[in-house]
Formats: C-alpha cells, sequence, structure tokens
C-alpha cells in the first residue's frame, strides 16, 4: 500500500495517471478491508495523506479528467473508511476534510 499511496501523490503525474493510481489504492484497501487485515495506524496515515494530496491536485484539473478524479478519490476515501474501521479516528478530521473538499467541488462544478 505505501507504494500505491506514494503514487497517488506524486506531484508530477498526468492526471491519467494520477486516475489509474486511485483505482489501484482504492481496490488495495477494498481488498484489505475485505480480507479483514489488521489495520496498521501508520498505513492509514499514509493512505489519508496520500488521498488529500490527490483531491488538492484534483482541484487543479479541469474537465472529465477532474470528474473522474473526484470519482475514484470517493471510491478510495469510501474504501479506506471501511478497512479503518473503528481505527478511524486516527485520520478522521483529515478525511473529513478532504471530503468536505469533494464535496465542495462538485457543487462549484454545478
Amino acid at each position: 500500500m505505501p507504494l500505491a499511496a506514494e503514487a497517488v501523490a506524486a506531484e508530477q503525474q498526468t492526471p491519467a495517471q494520477r486516475i489509474a493510481s486511485l483505482v489501484v489504492l482504492a481496490a488495495l484497501l477494498h481488498a484489505a478491508a475485505q480480507s479483514g487485515s489488521a489495520v496498521d495506524l501508520q498505513s492509514l496515515q499514509v493512505a489519508a495523506q496520500a488521498l488529500t494530496k490527490a483531491q488538492q491536485a484534483a482541484a487543479a484539473a479541469s474537465g472529465a479528467e477532474a470528474v473522474a478524479t473526484q470519482q475514484q478519490l470517493l471510491a478510495a476515501c469510501a474504501n479506506l473508511v471501511e478497512w479503518a474501521g473503528p481505527s478511524i479516528a486516527a485520520i478522521g478530521p483529515q478525511l473529513f476534510r478532504t471530503l468536505l473538499q469533494l464535496w465542495g467541488a462538485e457543487l462549484d462544478s454545478k
């Protein structure tokens, strides 16, 4: 997961690469939740920070790329919450801020 999170947060990526990285991270988070693997607080922090950076990059994108990035961010956030379970308190404020920014971006696009 650290490599996938690093790819999501990388600044030099094109929007298409970032979207692909988000798909991979969302899939890894979903697989971790389904497998019942133990929640590692450091991995939670890394994933939450990567999603925050990806959201900031998505705010700069426009058009279809922005929409696709926002959709994949939302999927990754949902899977992160599913995996974290009760441990979500460790990243709750950061994740909440990311979700609020996603919601604000959606409202601005309408």
